[in-house]
Order: structure tokens, then sequence, then C-alpha cells
């Protein structure tokens, strides 16, 4: 193997989708009582799903495009939705702003984050932005409304990883045609 092939592009997405993964995975595990830790493993894990997804669209856009149409529900509002959030969080809106820090469920004793909601938040402000821009940022906030707020915070990871899963599985040909 020369050091293209060990390092190329699909090197590189199958090194993103892994580290997408454990991120997301993260946030099983981290306890609702360890703040920093519950929101930096959130944070990671929109940054991780924004990479992979933006990496699928433009790389494989017709395997995309297939596996998002045999998908249900659809995936567009969730990763516009996390899209909003991670180009707003360090922007005049931190990711505390996004989280409703609820109590985990009663007949669980292990106080995981997974039982947090997304919040209801303002739409961005222009603040020097195109309209054009302007306009885009307030389609995400649009989709994050629909898609995530005062849903599950787990709910948009999980459609993500299986929208994901359906991509690679038109790229291999086991579904749709690529």
């Amino acid at each position: 193997m020369s050091a293209s092939e060990d390092y190329g592009p699909g090197v590189a997405l199958d090194w993103s989708v892994k580290a997408m993964n454990e991120a997301a995975d993260r946030i099983n595990k981290v306890a609702a009582s360890d703040l920093p830790r519950a929101f930096a493993a959130i944070g990671e894990a929109v940054w991780w799903i924004t990479i992979v997804n933006d990496t699928l669209r433009h790389t494989h856009r017709a395997a995309y495009e297939q596996a998002a149409v045999l998908t249900s529900p659809g995936p567009a509002d969730t990763l516009n939705g996390l899209r909003s959030v991670r180009n707003r969080i360090g922007h005049k809106v931190d990711l505390v702003d996004f989280l409703q820090p609820v109590a985990s469920r009663q007949w669980s004793a292990d106080d995981r984050i997974t039982a947090w909601a997304w919040r209801t938040v303002p739409p961005p402000e222009q603040d020097g932005r195109t309209n054009r821009q302007h306009q885009r940022d307030l389609e995400l906030h649009q989709a994050y409304q629909r898609a995530l707020a005062n849903q599950n915070i787990w709910q948009p990871f999980t459609l993500a990883q299986g929208f994901f899963g359906q991509v690679f599985r038109v790229l291999s040909g086991e579904i749709g045609t690529a």
C-alpha cells in the first residue's frame, strides 16, 4: 500500500465514523452529576456527527440521497438541527443554552444524561452576516425547532447513526442503488 492509500479519504472517513460512534457512546456513559463531562460529550458528538454528515453528503451524494429516501423519519431536519447547534455554540450561545438537564428516570440508578432534553431557543440574530447567510442560519434553526427542541438529547444521535448506516449499506450495494 502506498502512503496515499494508507491515509486517503476513505481511511479518514472511517476514522471519523469511529470517532463519531465513540463520542455518541460516551453520552450514554456520562453521569448527569458530572456537568463539565456531560456538556463536553454532547458537544463532541454534535461536532463529529456534522463532520461525518458533511463528508458523506459531499463525497457520496447519490448514496446519501438514496439513503435519505429509505430512512424514516427523514434525517434532514435532525442533521440540520444539529448543524444549527454546532454553528451557534460559542457565538453568543453556549451549549448549555440548548440543553435542559432533567432528572433521569426514577427506576434507573445510573443518573445518565440521556434523559436530558433539547431546549427551545430563540432564532439567531443577523450580527453582521449577509442576508443569505442569515437566511441559512434561520433555516437551520427552524430544523432544530422541528426535530430537536423539546426532544430527548439521545434521539438525534441515534437517528444520525442509523442514517449513516443506511448510507454505507447503499454504498456496499446491500440496499438501494448508489
